[in-house]
């Protein structure tokens, strides 16, 4: 991704990690291989194999070293076709692709220092990228649970009354078993108000 790698060459991501290094299209793996021939002339292969076998000789490496080698440089290297490409995808990326509603969605993991994190989520507001990380999702949680939270509460209380109604089969002891609990609940607020005890998604739990 170009935005990527501006943010890492100018220092504001420490690093990202991205299938797109890894899976590329067929137009960028032409363009590869022809950079690849046209480095690797016969005159360099030949000085660079002349090179290597007077140093395999020296070191006293196997002669399996230096036929691994000259396979690697002489191959004729060709475009991964789709079976290919698929099966590398299957095996190591398959986490980080996911297709749902003939859409796809392709996960890169960025690594940032928090002080940058503000600048660059305004970066990326400017694509069509979306970008989250754990604590925007533990934030949105909790946001979502305190935007019920009279509901749940209301919710929770009508059902203690109800399941005590029925156990006690009596409204009168019922509601002495349940105004305790009640004003139980208004002493936790009060004293989560008087100490500055904020809701957080442990106690909201709770």
């Amino acid at each position: 991704m170009p935005l990527l790698k501006h943010l890492k060459t100018s220092g504001q991501v420490n690093k990202y990690s991205s299938v797109t290094t890894f899976l590329i299209s067929d137009s960028l793996q032409r363009k590869r291989i022809q950079k690849w021939n046209t480095f690797w002339t016969s005159e360099k292969k030949a000085r660079v194999l002349t090179t290597v076998q007077l140093e395999i000789k020296k070191l006293k490496f196997s002669d399996v070293v230096l036929k691994n080698f000259e396979s690697l440089i002489a191959k004729e290297y060709t475009v991964a076709d789709a079976d290919t490409m698929g099966a590398i995808r299957v095996i190591f990326f398959d986490d980080y692709i996911i297709k749902k509603d003939n859409a796809v969605t392709v996960i890169t993991l960025v690594n940032i220092d928090p002080s940058r994190k503000a600048a660059v989520y305004e970066q990326f507001r400017k694509t069509s990228a979306k970008t989250f990380d754990r604590q925007m999702l533990a934030n949105l949680f909790v946001e979502y649970v305190n935007a019920d939270f009279n509901f749940i509460v209301l919710f929770t209380a009508i059902l203690v009354f109800i399941s005590l109604l029925i156990s006690y089969g009596r409204i009168e002891l019922t509601l002495i078993t349940f105004v305790p609990m009640f004003i139980t609940w208004i002493w936790i607020l009060g004293i989560m108000a008087l100490i500055g005890i904020r809701f957080n998604i442990v106690n909201v739990m709770v």
